[in-house]
């Protein structure tokens, strides 16, 4: 759902980590913030970058193409029909199964984030905190500070004049 229930201009500031990937309608989200948000409050909105998505591919490739592919060939056994036989190759999107990363190796490109949460607020800073390894998995490598590639963007907003 995209409604926050909330009053008009409840809160100094809002702050969402990784859920604008998640609902049915991003632009509706945003103005649901926009609304709770005090005039001179601040929103801080961060989302997974693309770079995350082709950490997760890598790693999905190494770690469980095994897994997918067992689940398609059981799939007329088991009641789940949620594995599709394009996730052997291409595993799901983040943000919905009925997608594949592909949608998230564009739709997370930072510019392409940037682009929709400005439609709504300004955009006052955007943080790229670091580089991190896929989250679900062994990490072998310790996380990466750059100014250029990271995981996640956070953007520090206020509101449209």
């Amino acid at each position: 759902s995209e409604k926050i229930l909330f009053k008009d201009k409840s809160f100094d500031i809002v702050f969402s980590s990784h859920v604008l990937e998640h609902v049915n309608n991003e632009q509706k989200s945003l103005v649901e913030m926009k609304r709770v948000l005090k005039h001179d409050g601040t929103l801080i909105i961060g989302m997974p970058t693309a770079t995350m998505a082709w950490i997760s591919f890598i790693t999905q490739m190494v770690f469980t193409t095994h897994m997918r592919i067992v689940n398609v060939l059981l799939k007329p056994f088991i009641n789940t029909g949620r594995q599709k036989l394009i996730h052997i190759f291409l595993p799901p999107s983040h943000s919905s199964f009925d997608k594949t990363i592909l949608y998230d190796f564009v739709h997370y490109r930072v510019n392409n984030w940037k682009k929709i949460v400005s439609s709504e607020f300004e955009i006052q800073k955007t943080l790229l905190p670091c580089l991190y390894p896929f989250p679900e998995y062994i990490q072998w490598v310790p996380m990466i500070k750059s100014s250029y590639w990271s995981s996640s963007v956070f953007f520090v907003c206020s509101k449209k004049k």
